[in-house]
């Protein structure tokens, strides 16, 4: 069974929960670490993950834009495992990323 198929058949009922109990990072201290790096942050999830909403991407890489390379990278038929599920996509956009900084 290849990774993909495992992925798609794992019900993901323990991260779920432990999901639903973090406590996520506040806009300010987004801030906060954005103000004291240089470094460039390169930001990519898949279109239908469902641990880490698309919309909640959005709002983080909103808060770290100061260090956002560039816009956040939604990859379509990709949920969580993204780099599982799209490798040839994620590490495309890893490549021009490393090479444009």
């Amino acid at each position: 069974m290849s990774e993909k198929e495992q992925a798609d058949n794992n019900s993901m009922y323990m991260i779920k929960a432990f999901v639903s109990q973090m406590t996520w990072p506040l806009k300010s201290q987004c801030e906060e670490i954005a103000s004291l790096t240089t470094l460039k942050v390169l930001m990519i999830t898949g279109e239908t993950d469902g641990i880490t909403s698309v919309a909640s991407a959005h709002v983080v890489a909103e808060w770290l834009k100061p260090v956002m390379d560039r816009e956040l990278i939604i990859v379509p038929n990709a949920s969580h495992m993204v780099m599982l599920e799209q490798p040839d996509v994620v590490n495309e956009e890893i490549d021009k990323f490393i090479t444009s900084t």
